[in-house]
């Protein structure tokens, strides 16, 4: 099984990290999402790519 990766990005003032149900089969695609992602998105604070979980993830 290949490592998939999820983009995670924190908004406002909330502590908690959110994603949704995309992966990307590298952590470069994820990276370059989740910097698209964060510039349409005016409240985005932070985000980062990061390996997902496969099961439940």
């Amino acid at each position: 099984m290949s490592t998939k990766f999820k983009i995670e990005v924190k908004t406002g003032s909330d502590p908690k990290w959110y994603s949704n149900a995309m992966r990307y089969n590298t952590l470069k695609e994820a990276e370059n999402a989740a910097w698209n992602l964060a510039m349409r998105w005016t409240l985005v604070v932070d985000y980062r790519a990061v390996a997902a979980d496969e099961v439940g993830s």
